[in-house]
Order: structure tokens, then C-alpha cells, then sequence
């Protein structure tokens, strides 16, 4: 099956998605880059004491979840092994989301991707999405 490189301009905004939904603990921001990472791959990581601090902040009380996802940022942000990807994002995307980041009872903070190739680290783009736009676009 041949394979083709293309290169397109869209003249009005295209919504491409992979049906899933990244969560506000399955990320951090760090110098304009968003960083996916396996927050299992960070606890078991992380030393002893500083994984009993995280299992703590988790059993105690609602106010604690703030603590606990910053503490798994933290370690994650130090444990490259856990990063499954980190890609570029806009100056919006920073603002929204670093406002999901300091408040997370107010937004959900979830990050809706694109289909990944984890091979060649790149974004995939199914023909159905591309179809579906020019669809669009001619009606």
C-alpha cells in the first residue's frame, strides 16, 4: 500500500481527536512543552518515603488531592523514563492550562490528543478526519 506525505493549509479550523481525554495528573507543563507520562511509572519511582507522602496525601481528606498531584508532578518532571511524549504548546494553552494546573476543583483539566505514533514520536492524522473535513468544507 503506498504511502503519501502531504502537506495541507486548512482555511477554517479542522477538530481531529483520538477519542480519548489525558487528565490534569497525566501531565505537566515545563518551559512552553506539555509532557504526557505514566503517573504508575512516576509512583513506582519514586523512594519509599516519598510514595508513602504521596499514598498519604491520597487516603486523607479532599483538600490533599491539590498536594498529591503536585507532589506526582514534581517526581515526574525528574523521572524521563515515565515520559511516553512532550510537544509544544501555544501561549493559550499554556495560560488555560496552567489555571487547570492551580485550581483544580474549578476545571477538569482534561487534554483531548491526537492519535500518536510513539515510534516515530509524531502526531497521525486517520484519512477519516481528513475526509470528514473536506466534507465539511464543501457543504
Amino acid at each position: 500500500m503506498p504511502v503519501y506525505h502531504l502537506k495541507l493549509t486548512p482555511l477554517s479550523p479542522v477538530h481531529v481527536g483520538a477519542g480519548e481525554a489525558i487528565a490534569a495528573e497525566d501531565y505537566f507543563l515545563k518551559d512552553g512543552k506539555l509532557t504526557r507520562f505514566l503517573p504508575s511509572a512516576v509512583v513506582r519511582a519514586m523512594s519509599p518515603a516519598d510514595r508513602g507522602r504521596y499514598l498519604g496525601l491520597l487516603s486523607g481528606p479532599p483538600q490533599q488531592l491539590d498536594q498529591a498531584l503536585l507532589l506526582l508532578r514534581e517526581k515526574a518532571m525528574a523521572t524521563p523514563s515515565a515520559w511516553i511524549y512532550t510537544i509544544p504548546v501555544g501561549q493559550e494553552s499554556i495560560q488555560a492550562l496552567g489555571q487547570v494546573i492551580n485550581k483544580l476543583d474549578t476545571r477538569s483539566g482534561e487534554v483531548h490528543p491526537l492519535q500518536w505514533n510513539l515510534a516515530k514520536k509524531c502526531a497521525v492524522i486517520p484519512g477519516s478526519a481528513i475526509k470528514g473535513a473536506i466534507r465539511t468544507a464543501l457543504l
